[in-house]
């Protein structure tokens, strides 16, 4: 919430600064398309998911080489159907068949660069992220060891951008978060949830973008 308020503040702030621009002019808001990478997809099983995102540009100068905005988004995606093989012990192993869905919430701020074509917007930064999921279809034993981390984790995303029109963007980027599925059963093997895209989970994704400016 804090950081919330701060973005707000230095978006208001900003505002003063570029005069009498609308500040809807400033805001742009849209859907994507989200390509899961590396463990995310192996703990979903599922390649693709969706996405909602809304951005504020905390600075909007053309002349300036770099400029600042505040973005917030929402993605999810639904598990798919998969075995997982649960290690009782080590010489006993337990294949249980079911699916685990997950969803983030990512609130962060990031680096506009220049270009030689105002189309085109590179951009970097940093995100604080609220993760949650669910399973089904496991066996109770591994739903109960299952357990989501709600403490918020901290990430990055770089991506590029391009305008269209005055008003339409589409964009690409590539993110990345701290999560955890027990990182402490990971060093113990007797433990029965070694299994890949359980321990750990840090997920990688590609967000392919449309949004509108306002």
């Amino acid at each position: 919430m804090k950081t919330l308020l701060s973005l707000a503040c230095l978006s208001l702030a900003s505002q003063v600064a570029v005069g009498q621009e609308s500040f809807a002019n400033r805001i742009t808001a849209g859907v994507s398309i989200v390509s899961t990478q590396g463990d995310y997809r192996d703990f979903t099983a599922n390649p693709m998911g969706f996405g909602l995102e809304m951005t504020c540009d905390l600075t909007k100068n053309p002349e300036n080489a770099l400029n600042f905005r505040g973005f917030l988004n929402y993605f999810a995606v639904s598990g798919k159907d998969h075995d997982v093989i649960f290690n009782i012990n080590t010489a006993t192993q337990k294949v249980s068949r079911g699916s685990t869905s997950l969803n983030g919430m990512s609130l962060g701020a990031e680096v506009l660069f220049k270009t030689s074509s105002p189309k085109l917007v590179p951009h970097a930064g940093i995100m604080l992220t609220k993760w949650s999921g669910s399973t089904s279809g496991f066996d109770d034993l591994e739903e109960r060891q299952l357990e989501y981390d709600s403490a918020v984790k901290f990430g990055f995303r770089v991506g590029l951008d391009y305008s269209i029109t005055e008003h339409a963007i589409v964009g690409a980027n590539f993110g990345l978060s701290e999560w955890r599925s027990h990182r402490d059963y990971a060093a113990n093997t007797a433990n029965p949830l070694i299994s890949k895209g359980f321990n750990p989970v840090n997920p990688s994704w590609v967000n392919i973008t449309c949004r509108w400016r306002f």
